[in-house]
């Protein structure tokens, strides 16, 4: 299974100009484009494994489904007509189960 998510930045007009969005990405390290809060200040686990359980605990409210892992898949959509990046689509996967 599959939630999807698409951000999409809107146009705005401002004293007869308008205004376009533009998604400016990180392009040494491309982990800064999307982030996820870490949970605890005081808790961040020390493996990268308790980090991965602590950010699914924090995300993960669902009843029905559990998180496969809590880092989305990114995809920037770019509208060639446009010639910029307005949207952003996040995958996350899914299994049945709920309550982890």
């Amino acid at each position: 299974y599959t939630a999807t998510l698409l951000i999409e930045l809107s146009t705005c007009t401002r004293g007869g100009r308008r205004f376009r969005p533009n998604m400016l990405l990180a392009s040494t390290d491309k982990r800064n484009c999307i982030s996820v809060q870490p949970p605890y200040l005081k808790a961040w686990g020390d493996s990268d494994k308790e980090k991965v359980d602590l950010l699914k605990t924090k995300m993960d409210k669902m009843k029905d489904f559990d998180f496969v892992t809590p880092f989305p898949k990114v995809e920037y959509i770019i509208e060639p007509e446009k010639q910029y990046c307005s949207k952003c689509r996040l995958t996350f996967y899914l299994v049945e189960g709920g309550d982890s």
